[in-house]
């Protein structure tokens, strides 16, 4: 057994020193997608400043009109908000998309990745756009992050609509909890992580014939291989804590939208059914033949939902 472990620790010393699981070391020179800018903020860890990162997000709308927020989940980006975004943009809201730290174009330097420190950035972009209070729209472990915001930063979340939430302990899987270890993580991220994107979408997703197609196995490599993406990862990871987080969940009081994908299998639907006992105002959909993606896999549905419960922005506004 020693012999296995010595093997293990050695393998993961190997590949980070050999550079699959190292940070980006110099400025990026991509160009923004569609919709999409770049915004240069000087996060700070530890409390002392940290260089200048870049952090890329899409916008539509008319500053001014009242924000929505879009925070996307593990591995995604801005771009899974699109459909969203063009339908909220015609009720007349302004919808920021940000690329959260160490995802998307977002530079990934290294730094805090703790759930709640990204919390905290994302308010600090709202800061920077002029942003004083939004609805707040999340997916997968980035509703955690929005869960985060609204606990830090109790004055800048007005409603929440969560899709497919990963916001429990109970929800890290192993592979997660082993990556946390110093090495064993570096060896499993290096060697694992960026294999077989096609295979790990598919089965996030319902209809995996529909929707797994090759530009967007060939868009999720090409994101894969990002300077610092795996690092970057990894160390989002190791960041992920909600021990104390779902402490405080039963003092969120404002209205929450909870969407569910009824055949989820990477945030079981049981989930959906504990998060809505724990937050004061929220109310769960289901739907059907749906995976852990809502907004891609059934993107009318869930539209439906969302501006049904967002309203038109003229009526938000005079709230």
């Amino acid at each position: 057994m020693k012999h296995w472990v010595r093997f293990l620790l050695m393998m993961g010393l190997s590949l980070s020193l050999s550079g699959c699981v190292v940070f980006q070391t110099k400025p990026s020179r991509f160009k923004p997608e569609k919709d999409g800018a770049f915004l240069t903020l000087s996060f700070r860890s530890k409390g002392k400043p940290t260089r200048a990162w870049k952090v890329h997000y899409r916008e539509r709308g008319k500053v001014g009109n009242p924000t929505v927020v879009m925070i996307h989940g593990y591995g995604s980006s801005s771009v899974v908000w699109l459909p969203l975004m063009y339908s909220l943009e015609k009720l007349g809201y302004r919808t920021l998309a940000i690329d959260l730290p160490g995802f998307g174009l977002t530079d990934k330097y290294p730094g805090d990745y703790n759930t709640q420190t990204i919390a905290s950035r994302v308010a600090q972009f709202m800061d920077a756009k002029g942003v004083r209070k939004a609805d707040v729209l999340a997916h997968s472990w980035g509703s955690s992050v929005a869960l985060s915001l609204r606990i830090l930063h109790p004055k800048k979340v007005k409603r929440i609509v969560i899709h497919s939430g990963w916001v429990y302990s109970a929800q890290i899987v192993p592979v997660i909890r082993w990556s946390k270890l110093p090495l064993i993580g570096e060896m499993i991220y290096g060697m694992f992580y960026k294999e077989r994107p096609g295979d790990k979408f598919a089965q996030s997703v319902y209809d995996s014939e529909r929707l797994v197609t090759q530009p967007i196995v060939e868009r999720i490599k090409e994101s894969l291989n990002r300077p610092g993406a795996v690092a970057a990862a990894l160390a989002v990871a190791r960041g992920m804590d909600f021990s104390n987080m779902e402490k405080e969940y039963h003092t969120i009081a404002n209205p929450t939208l909870l969407i569910w994908g009824k055949q989820d299998h990477v945030a079981l639907p049981y989930y959906g059914r504990r998060l809505v006992t724990h937050l004061k105002k929220a109310q769960l959909v289901f739907i059907d033949r749906c995976g852990h993606i809502p907004m891609l896999e059934q993107p009318y549905l869930v539209k439906q939902y969302v501006t049904s419960f967002l309203g038109p922005a003229k009526r938000a506004q005079d709230e």
